[in-house]
């Protein structure tokens, strides 16, 4: 910190035993520190004051709004108030029921519960995922052979009409017997399933497998091939 050469003079107080040395500071140098330790004072902002920009009928409309307002929620909280000293009225003017009423327990009178059924049984989760997910099985299989069983009731039409065949009986009486034992496992395999073994459950996937791969691409001109194929897999079902 550089040296100050600025000299102050000194005089000599004297208290009776002791003397001191005092330092006589100028009115100059006590200007030189006036601005130390000073309270500054910021000005404060303006803002201009806001502009109403309606209209003086626009201002007389919300004003009347607002009048409006007021008596509404007036009106509605009198009427409360009304309400509930009506209320209290009739609470007050109607008797009380009697004491015993009002400690006496109402019973109702008692109904025994219905008898437990006889036929009651109950299902296995295990039956019950395996009918879950032979469902849709059964609705895809089901898809493929109502055409083609379509295609077998036409043979049987033109062999009533007397006119040539392609499929010979044997063969659509079988297929016909086949359809008729799918139709009725489709159709009732919540109740069957519940009865099922667990082979007839491997004997109906293995059946189902064989149908769905058989091609029936081009149907009407390779009907008699498709049947052939069908009855040579022999799918069998429980």
């Amino acid at each position: 910190m550089p040296k100050s050469n600025m000299k102050f003079p000194m005089r000599v107080v004297n208290h009776g035993d002791y003397s001191t040395m005092e330092i006589v500071i100028s009115d100059e140098v006590k200007g030189m520190f006036n601005h130390v330790a000073s309270r500054k004072v910021s000005k404060a902002p303006h803002y201009p004051p806001p502009v109403n920009k309606r209209s003086h009928s626009e201002s007389l409309a919300l004003q009347q709004e607002s009048r409006e307002d007021t008596m509404v929620l007036s009106l509605l909280a009198r009427m409360g108030m009304e309400k509930q000293q009506q209320s209290l009225q009739d609470r007050i003017s109607s008797p009380p029921s009697p004491l015993i009423s009002r400690i006496s327990p109402h019973y109702s009178p008692y109904t025994p519960p219905p008898s437990i059924p006889t036929n009651l049984h109950f299902r296995h989760t295990k039956l019950l995922k395996r009918i879950k997910e032979f469902s849709p099985l059964l609705e895809a299989v089901k898809i493929r052979l109502d055409p083609f069983m379509q295609k077998l009731m036409v043979e049987d039409e033109r062999e009533y009409d007397g006119l040539t065949i392609r499929v010979p009986k044997e063969v659509r009486d079988y297929l016909f017997t086949f359809h008729e034992r799918f139709e009725d496992l489709y159709q009732n395999l919540e109740e069957k399933g519940h009865k099922l073994t667990n082979k007839q459950w491997r004997e109906l996937k293995g059946a189902l497998k064989k149908i769905g791969g058989i091609s029936l691409v081009n149907l009407e001109d390779r009907l008699l091939e498709i049947c052939k194929e069908f009855v040579a897999l022999e799918p069998t079902l429980p």
